[in-house]
């Protein structure tokens, strides 16, 4: 064994090198194993809707909380308030019945079937208890507080936000179905999202958006200091009381009762003060001169 190693020693470097090529070689016919890609997608939620009694509008935001659109609605009455708080929709009732809820003002009303005389205007979204939105047959009252509670829109829009929802659920959602509701106006067609619509019902009464001021109303009466509640508000978004016209502001919130009253952020801004600019060292050997 010792002559043979001998005898081998001076091929050992060319052995060395055999060995690593073919070592090499078998590392390189393994397949590299699948590693699966990382899941970079955005979380994505539920669509969303909002709802500022104060300003009587509807704000629709999708599953990643854009914007996806604004309505006009009628809330609750003074008498019959919308109620504050966190909600949630998950039922969409086409071609509604209107069915006169328990309660003392609709005592003498019927059962209404879909129709130009249904008041939900043929379409509903249950809220849970009698809390819903939805259509109505009353057009006029779509920007005022008029409802005995319910969030109404114009039927067309109530419908074109229930469409939105079903078709962004897995619920039925083709051109076919809709055509199929639309066609058969006195069948009734519940539908169940299979997720939960989250609805907050809010009561907003200032709001700062893009460089304006928006003043709602303050259709309960919830607001005491309404001028300071603005002040604050403002405050808020980093414009302080010492760079704020509040004259200018008073005035025009006096002109609309602070009420649903949009200001630009710019006409209510003071100037800045007046600083005196530096005298140049020329200027000041001048008058060394003539003193």
């Amino acid at each position: 064994m010792q002559t043979i190693i001998v005898h081998l020693r001076p091929l050992m470097p060319l052995l060395v090198l055999l060995c690593v090529t073919l070592c090499a070689g078998e590392v390189a016919a393994i397949p590299p194993e699948a590693v699966p890609p990382a899941d970079t997608q955005t979380t994505r939620q539920t669509p969303t809707i909002t709802v500022n009694i104060a300003a009587r509008r509807l704000y629709l935001y999708d599953e990643r909380a854009a914007l996806v659109k604004t309505y006009p609605v009628s809330v609750g009455s003074s008498r019959y308030r919308t109620p504050i708080r966190a909600q949630a929709l998950r039922t969409i009732v086409w071609n509604a019945w209107w069915m006169p809820p328990p309660s003392p003002w609709a005592k003498d009303d019927k059962p209404t079937p879909p129709g130009k005389h249904n008041p939900l205007g043929n379409i509903k979204m249950h809220l849970g208890d009698s809390l819903m939105i939805h259509g109505t047959n009353k057009p006029q009252t779509i920007g005022i507080e008029a409802s005995h509670g319910c969030i109404r829109l114009l039927t067309p829009d109530a419908w074109e936000l229930a469409r939105w929802l079903q078709s962004h659920s897995t619920a039925p959602h083709t051109e076919a179905v809709f055509k199929q509701y639309a066609t058969h106006r006195q069948r009734s067609f519940p539908v169940h999202l299979e997720h939960t619509i989250p609805v907050d019902l809010v009561y907003t009464y200032v709001e700062v958006i893009a460089d304006q001021l928006h003043v709602h109303h303050d259709i309960y009466a919830r607001i005491g200091n309404k001028f300071a509640r603005i002040m604050q508000t403002l405050a808020e978004h980093g414009h302080t009381a010492d760079g704020i016209d509040q004259a200018a502001l008073r005035t025009r919130l006096t002109h609309a009762q602070f009420r649903d009253v949009v200001i630009a952020l710019a006409d209510i801004r003071r100037p800045p003060p007046f600083q005196q600019p530096l005298a140049s060292p020329s200027i000041d050997r001048s008058i060394s001169r003539g003193l």
